[in-house]
Parts: C-alpha cells; structure tokens; sequence
C-alpha cells in the first residue's frame, strides 16, 4: 500500500519559478493535507477532490495562505482541526486557521528565534503546547 502512487501535484507557477517544498503535512483526519516552503504561501488541498480524480494533470488547492518568509516547516494541531502551524527562515511560528475568510492574517506569531526555525510539532496530547526547533 506504502509503494502506491494515487496522483501527482504540479507545484510549479506559470513562470516555472523555484517551487521547493519543504514541508507536507496532513490534518488530523486526513481530509486535507498542507504544503509549503520557498514561495511562501501555504497551500491546502482536498484529499477527496484528489481521490475523485487523481489523473487531473493540475489539482488546484481550496486554500492559499500568503507567508512574510520562507516556509520551513508546517505542523497541523492534533485537536483543532483548522489550525496549523508554520515555521519560517526568519525565525517565527505563525498559527494559522485555514477555516478563516483572510488569506494573509495569522492568528498568532511567535517570534522566539534569533534565526531560522527549521522545524515544529504540536504535542499529541496537549494541543496548546507547540515545541520548536532552530
């Protein structure tokens, strides 16, 4: 099962511009799934929409979060269900609620790096507790 491939996601814009992505992550019931990393933007896709038509050449996201820098890394909360965390090259978290109308705004920034935070994770028994690592 771990071997299969269901479908492919062209990531690239129409100016064929770096395109590394740096982090994927699935919300906790594995109806969406996130990506980021250098075009700092948060994209948010259906796992159905995917599944319903996994030969689509383009599957466009239901979500697009617009980041101030460079995203290293992404973490969805293991208990509410929009909020997903993201980590960035100039050292600060941002939380994130995808369910929001506002594409740009974060719902909370930590700033508690001096430089690039290179990876998150929120705990899996005490969703307010993020840990951190630069």
């Amino acid at each position: 099962y771990f071997n299969r491939n269901i479908s492919n996601l062209e990531y690239n814009d129409i100016l064929k511009t770096s395109s590394i992505i740096s982090s994927i992550e699935f919300d906790k019931d594995e109806d969406y799934f996130a990506t980021a990393g250098v075009k700092m933007k948060i994209k948010i896709f259906s796992m159905e929409t995917i599944l319903d038509d996994p030969n689509l050449d383009s599957h466009c996201p239901i979500k697009l979060i617009n980041t101030e820098s460079k995203i290293s890394c992404l973490s969805w909360n293991t208990h509410f269900k929009p909020i997903i965390a993201s980590s960035d090259y100039n050292g600060v978290i941002s939380l994130w609620d995808v369910n929001s109308s506002g594409n740009n705004n974060a719902i909370s920034s930590l700033a508690e790096h001096t430089k690039r935070v290179w990876s998150i994770d929120y705990s899996q028994i005490n969703p307010q507790q993020i840990a951190s690592g630069s």
